[in-house]
């Protein structure tokens, strides 16, 4: 799989418009997606994933060890990299951003910080 519309990254507010695409332009119906998990701030998680606040702060400081970390919160917390929305909407590109992320919110007990629609290479 591969980012679609130009490999961009597009804040939740800023998605372009998907009208125009079909499901035969190889549009998934998955979705990236980026929670929002507060690491860097919240003592809680900190905690959770059995960091200090030091510690924290200098993992946190390398972008790879950054995204080692994200992903362990991930799992903690079950939360999937990945999530294929027609498990909840019939035409999921045609949803409102609000939708999907009120959805993901509901099923996942967290909020989204991105989202991004993968499509499939052929």
């Amino acid at each position: 799989m591969c980012v679609i519309i130009d490999n961009k990254w597009y804040n939740k507010s800023s998605t372009p418009s998907l009208k125009g695409y079909e499901m035969n332009d190889n549009l998934s119906t998955e979705l990236s997606i980026y929670w929002d998990i507060d690491i860097d701030n919240d003592l809680e998680i900190q905690e959770d994933l059995g960091l200090t606040p030091e510690q924290a702060d200098i993992e946190l400081s390398n972008t790879f060890q950054r995204m080692e970390i994200y992903s362990k919160a991930c799992e903690h917390y079950c939360l999937p990299h990945y999530v294929d929305m027609s498990k909840y909407f019939d035409e999921p590109h045609s949803m409102p951003s609000s939708h999907i992320e009120d959805k993901l919110r509901e099923e996942f007990g967290w909020n989204i910080k991105d989202f991004k629609w993968l499509m499939v290479c052929n």
